[in-house]
């Protein structure tokens, strides 16, 4: 890191052997400097700066403790909603969050509504959700133009990522291949579950006090940390400001919301036969987000105050109910072939939604028990004629040497199939959980596994998770509401953040530096000399390692780096995350870059011979990461929410 004249020039993009290096004074310390050689600014994410000079627009903010309103929105794969709940409503009756009861889709009445997206061609929002889809329709049918518009469906799975790094300028493609920026994406979904909201409100002549309204946004545990960041740029691009804005972890709001429930529906058996209450002090609970995308697991111990820290880094996958969606809309693709059935899905999108309904109903009436012989799936007479007109043949004389049938716009597909398509994702999640409980083993007993989201209801899912843990046994436990839990439940959590104390680090978190070499950590091949002295550049300076447990809101891991001169003024601190435990170098396999910022050196004084150094500490137990660099000679302090 640099002078910020030339951070930008040739010398940044310079090997470390060719860098012309000037050693710092001997009044500064040399062992850690903020000046790194190999790191080319043009191959690093976008990222804007947070200086000193923006942190009062914190003061304008609302007492977060205390908002007296707390608006949660969950954007889903498969479906996405929002949910409220007032202050004085919190403090009697917690369990009385409100959802929207009016998204309809034919003659379903349902509390979420489907995550679909319409633009206009100027790119304002023209509808969401079955809406959306409606509207397209009749644009087609009526023969308006509509080549410009954008629609985006099930666009959530973009943001994850399993190993690489979301890039921040990531972008979603809509159903003609454009993209746009993923952070505008979903900024129009929270602007527009924001407008229903707070019309809503006005509707009924409720008083509606933006400054007093904390907006909560759910996201997968195991999203990355640049994805996150995502989300909340896409909440400011809603008009929602940082001050009021929460971003909350799903299976961790599940577990919170699970704690308010009637103790009835958590009582476990314990060694001694005698029922225990799953949530009671000391108890730790596995709770195992199913939605629609992904899998997402936390594992959390409840302390003495009812509070709760995490003792486990959240983990999961892309095991998500939409899996076996997806397999069995294949199935029928299949059958139909797919010059057919991608005309079917491009000239009749609402008949496709009714198809793709009708999958998930059946999917979640697929018993532990094999009762049926057969997945049934209503196949609309628009499909069938395009069949006929396309192939020349009608679906049930394709089908008679086959183990599929077709009956009164039905087709049968053996359950054996469909239940193979259950159990290839089924495998994949419970090897996880035992991998976790056999990580745990020694250190803390889980007392029962929760099971919440959308895939949650599927009887056949839960009672497989059951019968793979009963030898062990744990108690598998699926709530009341298992799919409105994390909504319900990030509405509490914005209610009352402190209830979470603890959190796991899911990488390890440091700054890029230049350092003294030391050929027992670093690479020969990234370093330089200077001053008499072999430095070592791109060092991976850590602050806290992976798997970690640090407290909620406490500034920690107080750490000075020092000027690369003595005409320095102004220092980028660089900062890095890694999967592994130890990384010597910010290049090392599994590094990646999280975000910078830029912090004001003031001239060298030579006369009061100070050392000029900048003192960064990081705030890492809340869900998104908070650095504060402060310049130890003027006192003056910068905040960043990094774009991760």
């Amino acid at each position: 890191m640099g002078q910020k004249e030339s951070r930008r020039a040739s010398s940044l993009e310079r090997s470390a052997a060719e860098k012309p290096h000037t050693h710092p004074s001997p009044k500064e310390t040399p062992n850690t400097k903020v000046d790194v050689t190999g790191i080319d600014e043009h191959s690093l994410p976008s990222t804007s700066t947070l200086t000193d000079t923006q942190v009062p627009v914190m003061e304008k903010a609302i007492d977060k403790t205390t908002p007296l309103l707390v608006i949660a929105i969950d954007i889903g794969s498969y479906a996405s909603g929002y949910a409220w709940l007032w202050k004085w409503e919190y403090e009697k009756t917690p369990l009385a969050v409100q959802t929207n009861p009016n998204w309809q889709h034919g003659s379903r009445v349902l509390q979420k509504t489907l995550t679909a997206l319409l633009l206009k061609p100027d790119k304002t929002i023209a509808a969401f959700g079955y809406v959306a889809i409606e509207k397209l329709c009749t644009l087609e049918q009526n023969h308006e133009d509509h080549e410009d518009w954008y629609f985006f469906q099930g666009f959530k799975m973009t943001l994850h990522r399993k190993k690489e790094c979301v890039d921040f300028n990531q972008t979603i493609e809509d159903y003609k291949g454009r993209h746009l920026p993923a952070s505008f994406v979903f900024g129009c979904v929270i602007k527009y579950f924001k407008d229903h909201a707070v019309r809503h409100f006005k509707v009924n002549n409720v008083d509606y006090l933006d400054a007093e309204t904390k907006w909560v946004v759910t996201i997968p545990a195991i999203w990355t940390d640049s994805a996150k960041s995502i989300m909340r740029e896409a909440a400011r691009q809603a008009n929602i400001r940082d001050s009021n804005l929460t971003i909350a972890l799903e299976p961790e709001c599940a577990a919170i919301y699970c704690q308010k429930l009637p103790r009835g529906q958590f009582l476990v058996s314990a060694n001694n036969s005698d029922k225990k209450y799953a949530f009671e002090p000391g108890s730790t609970v596995m709770v195992v987000d199913m939605g629609g995308g992904t899998v997402d697991i936390t594992t959390v111990k409840v302390n003495d105050d009812l509070s709760l820290k995490h003792v486990h880094k959240s983990g999961g996958g892309a095991w998500g109910g939409m899996r076996v969606n997806d397999e069995v809309l294949n199935m029928i693709m299949g059958v139909f072939g797919h010059e057919v059935f991608d005309i079917f899905q491009v000239k009749n999108k609402m008949d496709f939604i009714d198809l793709q309904m009708d999958v998930e109903t059946q999917k979640r009436q697929v018993g532990p028990h094999n009762e049926q012989e057969h997945f049934r799936v209503q196949v609309s007479q628009t499909l069938v004629s395009l069949f006929k007109k396309i192939k020349g043949e009608k679906v049930q004389e394709v089908l008679q040497a086959s183990e599929l049938s077709f009956t009164n716009s039905r087709l049968y597909i053996p359950i054996k199939k469909v239940l193979d398509l259950f159990n290839n994702v089924i495998k994949d999640i419970c090897e996880f959980i035992t991998d976790i409980l056999e990580q745990m083993q020694l250190i803390h007993e889980v007392t029962a596994v929760v099971v919440v989201g959308g895939f949650a209801n599927s009887d056949y899912v839960t009672n497989a998770i059951r019968e793979d843990l009963a030898s062990r046994p744990i108690p598998v436990i699926r709530p009341d509401d298992a799919e409105l839990s994390i909504l319900k439940g990030a509405v509490l959590f914005g209610h009352n953040e402190a209830i979470v104390t603890s959190r796991i680090m899911p990488r390890t978190y440091g700054v890029a530096c230049t350092m003294e070499y030391d050929k027992k950590r670093h690479n020969k091949d990234l370093t330089f000399r200077d001053g008499g002295k072999v430095w070592a550049n791109t060092v991976f300076r850590k602050h806290v390692t992976i798997g970690q447990s640090v407290k909620c809101g406490e500034w920690i891991v107080d750490k000075d780096y020092y000027p690369a001169d003595a005409n320095q003024t102004i220092a980028t601190i660089y900062m890095f995350s890694s999967d592994k435990t130890d990384p010597n170098h910010t290049t090392d396999e599994g590094c990646m870059f999280i975000g910078q910022f830029d912090v004001d050196f003031p001239p060298c004084d030579e006369e009061k011979k100070v050392n000029r150094a900048v003192s960064v500490s990081m705030r890492f137990g809340g869900t998104e990461i908070e650095v504060k660099a402060t310049n130890t000679t003027t006192g003056k302090t910068y905040f960043k929410y990094l774009k991760m």
